[in-house]
Parts: C-alpha cells; structure tokens; sequence
C-alpha cells in the first residue's frame, strides 16, 4: 500500500509520496525532542501552580482554573493535528506550535490578571500539544513503533526528573518568570530540528508496513480505534485522580507530605526500568498480551487498596501504579499506531489523556466532597481500568477475527 492510497484511507490528501523515510534516525531524534518539550509544561505544572498561589495570591480553585485551560489548550491541539495532519505539512504544524508556545510564555511574562493569563496559558498548551501530537503522528509511522515509543515515554521520564529537581531552584531565583523563560529557551532551541521532519506522511519503506492486513478481510478500522482511544481516556481517568490525590490518600493513613513525595520521585525512576521491560516483553509476547496483564494488575491493585487501605496497600499500589503507568503507556501509544500508520488516531491519544486529565481531578474532588471516602474513590479508579481493559479485550478479539496478524504483532 503506498503512501497515497494510506492518506486517503485516512481521510486525507497528499499531492505524492514524500521523500523522507520515518525510519531515519535523524527523523526518530527529532520526533524525541518536539514530543518531550511539547510536554514540558505538563510536566511543570505542579510548581507553576504553587508558584501562582505564593507570588500571585491565586486561591487553590484559580490556580486549578489555570492548570485545567492550559489541559483544554492540548485537547485542543490534539483535534487540530489530526484534522491536519494528512492536509498540511508536518514541518508547517509544528513549527506553528512552536511558534504560538513561545508567543504565549513570553506574554505570560507580562501578566497577572485571571482572565488573560487564562487566555495565554491555553494557547500555551495549544502550542506545545500541536509539537507533541505531530512528534507522535510521525512516529507512528515507523516500523519499530514500541521500541520509538519507548524511547518517547523514556525520555518524557527523565524530563520530567529534571524538571522536578530544576524546577524548584528557577523559581527560588527568578520566581514564575523564569520558569516562562526557561519554556521559551527550550522551545526556541527545539525549532531547529524541525527540517528533519517529513513534510508530509512518510511511512517506512518495508515489509512490516504491510502487516496485520489478511487478505480478503476488511479491518473494522476506525471503530477499533475509537475504542482504543476511549480505553486511553478511561486509563487517564485514573492516572489523572490518582495523580492528584495521591498526597492526600498517604497522608490520610498516616505518612507525612515529605515521605510520599519521595516515594512519588522513587516511582518515577522505577517507572524508567519499565519502558524497557516493555519493549523486552513486546518482542516476545507482542503488544496485547502484556498490555491487558498490566491493566489487569492495576485494576486488582486499586480494588484491593480500596478493601484494605493502609500504610502497605499503599505503598504497593504506588509501586504498581508508577511502574505500569508508562508500561500501558507504550502499548497505548504502539497498538494505535499499528492499526493506523498514518497518524491520525495516534495523534488523538494525547485528546483523550488531556480529557482525562481535565475531567477525573474535578470529579473526584466532587466526590469526595460528597462523602465517598478515599477507600471507595481506590475503587473507583479500579473501575476506570477494568473498563479499559475490556474495551481492549474487545480490541484484541476483533483483531484476532480479522487481523490475527495485528492482534499479536510487537
């Protein structure tokens, strides 16, 4: 199949076959650095927040009011690529985040007011999205697409390490403008590798672009990869609450605020030893197998946290939590783009981690508002990941009805 007839499959346009194989490694480093930098501020937020709170006097909700529209920008920007991405060129749309990212960080060195720092800071997470979700378009166009989405989630991994240990002395120094200058450096200096992205859809040039599609069988095609998505949103559903809450669970039982920060900074270094342990097991087992086994792991953990909440149940979940998250991330991220090299759907993922994200901290906080309890709130979140575990079952059963291929590839 070549590249034509993939972007019109896709719904898209492309005039003829671009020149730039994805595969490239100039190609794969550039996708690396637009992703992990269009995520930059995600990974800041937490002191950006506490930062608008103690130098800006925000109450709790405002600061909240901004971290939610900056979440609503990256939505947003997950719904603009992919109705661009096969129209327009790919070096055009992420130079055009980039370009609305540091726009809107340097205005914000200006503002103070609500409202228009509001309006900034979502077209702050509108530019960044639009870097990250082109950055995964392009990748799920290569051949090794676990082994790149790997070294994706990896590098956000280690970012976001940085940006916790930096993060705090920028803003000891310089306060929050610092924090905004330092976002546009780093965007600034990213620009540079955009000419090493494809202009338009370059999938790889090899046999394995051809795989999971039987002949004779019509691949229910955009109904599976809608269920994929809705299983992204119900997995960062949880992420999202769990994320959230997790201080006021531990100090609920009875560990200081120092003590679960710690065990939050030790998980994210364990949840480094699981992106490799993930593209160890896909080249054995293939992408599903393990995928549904870790959802089902968290699922059984949260339940059990819920029945027996206390100082053990919650450091295990932690653990568990922390190292599956990006495990069920690369697999998210690898099944889309398996069924879908064009990168339309897997530059939606981040629409629904970001719905996700906006949605799951409100609710819960409604909730918990009304009485249920943090043991029953660990339940709920048990519930958000069977959920997504099914719609995978789902998934897994109509790709081995109609690309057994697919179901099992790695």
């Amino acid at each position: 199949m070549t590249a034509r007839e993939l972007a019109v499959e896709g719904g898209g346009s492309l005039a003829e076959a671009p020149a730039v194989d994805a595969d490239r490694d100039s190609v794969i480093a550039s996708c690396l650095m637009l992703a992990t930098v269009g995520f930059l501020t995600s990974m800041g937020m937490p002191m950006v927040v506490a930062a608008l709170i103690q130098q800006y006097s925000y109450s709790e909700g405002d600061a909240g009011y901004v971290a939610s529209t900056e979440y609503l920008g990256m939505f947003a920007a997950s719904a603009v690529v992919s109705a661009l991405v096969l129209r327009v060129s790919r070096r055009k749309l992420a130079l055009a985040g980039i370009m609305i990212a540091v726009a809107s960080n340097a205005v914000s060195l200006f503002v103070a007011a609500l409202p228009y720092l509001l309006a900034i800071r979502f077209l702050s997470g509108l530019g960044c999205g639009m870097a990250y979700a082109v950055a995964v378009a392009v990748l799920a166009g290569t051949t090794h697409t676990v082994r790149n989405f790997m070294f994706l989630v990896f590098a956000n991994a280690v970012t976001n390490v940085l940006v916790l240990y930096s993060f705090p002395s920028v803003l000891a120094h310089w306060h929050l403008a610092g924090v905004f200058l330092a976002y546009c450096t780093v965007l600034v200096a990213t620009s540079f590798c955009i000419p090493w992205l494809p202009a338009g859809f370059a999938p790889a040039q090899g046999p394995l672009r051809e795989r999971g599609r039987p002949q004779g069988k019509s691949l229910p095609r955009h109904g599976v990869l809608w269920l994929c998505l809705f299983a992204v949103f119900c997995f960062y559903m949880m992420i999202g609450g769990y994320w959230a809450f997790i201080v006021p669970i531990g100090v609920s039982i009875g560990f200081d605020t120092e003590f679960v920060g710690q065990m939050l900074s030790a998980g994210i270094l364990l949840s480094l030893i699981s992106c490799l342990a993930a593209y160890r097991l896909s080249q054995r087992l293939g992408q599903s197998k393990p995928l549904l086994f870790a959802l089902g792991i968290i699922a059984i953990t949260h339940f059990g946290g819920g029945v027996l909440l206390g100082p053990a149940a919650f450091l295990i979940g932690l653990g568990i939590v922390n190292f599956f998250w990006n495990f069920t991330d690369i697999y998210q991220f690898g099944t889309i783009a398996n069924i879908d090299h064009s990168g339309v759907f897997a530059s939606r993922i981040q629409g629904a981690q970001m719905l996700g994200y906006v949605m799951s901290p409100a609710a819960v906080g409604w909730l918990l508002d009304h009485r249920l309890g943090y043991p029953r709130l660990l339940m709920l979140f048990g519930a958000y990941v069977a959920t997504a575990f099914a719609a995978y079952i789902i998934v897994y059963l109509v790709l081995r009805r109609t690309a057994p291929e697919l179901a099992d590839a790695s």
